[in-house]
């Protein structure tokens, strides 16, 4: 079973922004999206799944062409594992460059499955690539433990961040399944539990919009569809991703105006 110790976070080096994680599916996607003011790029094949991988030679292209002979990229570099039948098989390929991998938690049903998946993972990883925790919003059709049980195995085993994604693509947005009430509690619990936490699934800008003011922002936002010209499985689109950062630059939680909501994200 993992064993890793939660880490103490010096809430003085977060960015005081609201940050936007892109997922690309090639190195074109990447080179146009790395251009643009975002603040994780994350690699994931959208036609196939939720967190499907993109092929791994492409991961150490992204490595060739973005981060050059120092090593670092502009922005921080994550990639998608795909579920539990493949994420362990993969994660030893994920290069040292990277900053984050991620893997859906599907057909998890038990706390003692999840960390199990954790822990294969965890041990493939680089050790300068942390793993990001990984909740399905649509857990049900996912097959797979609660966000709120996420939530809590996730801090009883270290991880610093949660992602929340849908699992189904139906066009239903993780604040469809969850709702208002259950999206609050999830922040209490992880501004509490110092995990940073980030909602993709299906996000639009209406959605903002929408809950413009609302008390249950997230530390970041995760997009694809809604950033591409014609739905996710379309080219990226640059003024899409540019007005995304507008939104939620000029959002109130995007402004950061909390003290101890000053954290930054996966």
């Amino acid at each position: 079973m993992m064993t890793t110790t939660a880490i103490p976070m010096n809430r003085s080096n977060f960015p005081k922004r609201m940050e936007l994680l892109v997922s690309v599916r090639s190195i074109d996607e990447a080179l146009q999206a790395v251009d643009q003011p975002i603040d994780i790029l994350d690699f994931k094949e959208p036609r196939l799944g939720a967190l499907a991988p993109v092929e791994v030679s492409i991961w150490h292209e992204a490595v060739k062409r973005l981060a050059g002979a120092s090593g670092v990229a502009s922005v921080p570099l994550s990639a998608a594992l795909g579920e539990r039948d493949t994420a362990a098989k993969l994660a030893g390929g994920v290069p040292a460059q990277f900053s984050f991998a991620k893997a859906g938690p599907y057909g998890c049903v038990t706390p003692d499955e999840l960390t199990q998946l954790w822990t294969d993972v965890r041990t493939s990883l680089p050790n300068q690539v942390e793993l990001v925790a990984v909740a399905y919003a649509d857990s049900v059709a996912a097959q797979s433990l609660s966000p709120e049980e996420v939530l809590r195995l996730a801090h009883q085993f270290g991880f610093r961040r949660l992602l929340i994604d849908t699992y189904v693509k139906d066009g239903r947005s993780s604040m469809d399944h969850l709702h208002d009430k259950r999206l609050r509690e999830i922040r209490r619990q992880c501004n509490e539990l110092s995990i940073v936490w980030m909602l993709a699934g299906s996000m639009r800008e209406q959605d903002l919009l929408a809950k413009f003011d609302s008390d249950f922002w997230p530390d970041g936002f995760g997009v694809r569809g809604d950033v591409c010209q014609l739905g996710r499985a379309s080219e990226l689109s640059p003024d899409r991703i540019r007005q995304w950062r507008r939104r939620l630059d000029t959002s109130r939680r995007g402004l950061r105006t909390e003290p101890n909501l000053n954290r930054s994200s996966f």
